[in-house]
């Protein structure tokens, strides 16, 4: 079995067994990744502590159908100033999780890897601000396929720059004025 080493950020963390770990990776090259890290719990020699939910490692790893399996870690960063604040913790703890949650396994995206950590990285040096959150949700959104259209209405399909007057917005995109009730 070949050994891949890559980048990765942990998504998510659960305790298996006694001394096991099942993680997920966010990882730049082969994309989201479940791996079983045997004696995660305790081997500080080959985690040491590095199995926390949005920590930067170097990992590595062998592939395989499912479950892939853990062997070493090197951590990059666990960005300590998002760890000394509530609200950090949560929307760092929010980007890792619907990135998960809207990630397929094994679809490698890079874009979406450099948005993650860069977020991650803002949270770290900077207060939190519901305007990067936003910006970050509408990034991955756009880098999953998902972009609204501000061209046209969704509605009718007009063309929105053809319209005179105000143009009013929905979640399902835009809504001409014509068609607001």
């Amino acid at each position: 079995m070949q050994t891949n080493e890559c980048e990765a950020v942990v998504l998510a963390a659960m305790d298996y067994g006694e001394s096991d770990r099942i993680v997920t990776l966010f990882t730049r090259e082969h994309g989201k990744v479940r791996v079983l890290a045997r004696h995660g719990k305790k081997s500080v020699k080959r985690f040491s502590g590095a199995l926390e939910i949005f920590a930067r490692l170097r990992i590595h790893l062998v592939l395989k159908e499912g479950l892939s399996s853990l062997r070493t870690t090197d951590i990059v960063t666990v960005f300590p100033h998002i760890r000394q604040d509530l609200l950090k913790i949560g929307c760092a703890g929010y980007a890792c999780e619907i990135v998960d949650r809207f990630l397929p396994e094994a679809m490698c995206n890079p874009r979406l890897f450099r948005l993650l950590v860069s977020y991650l990285e803002q949270l770290d040096t900077c207060p939190s601000s519901a305007d990067d959150r936003r910006f970050f949700e509408i990034n991955l959104l756009n880098i999953l396929g998902y972009r609204l259209s501000l061209e046209h209405c969704s509605r009718c399909g007009i063309e929105i720059g053809a319209l005179s007057g105000t143009v009013h917005y929905s979640v399902a995109g835009e809504i001409c004025r014509r068609q607001r009730a």
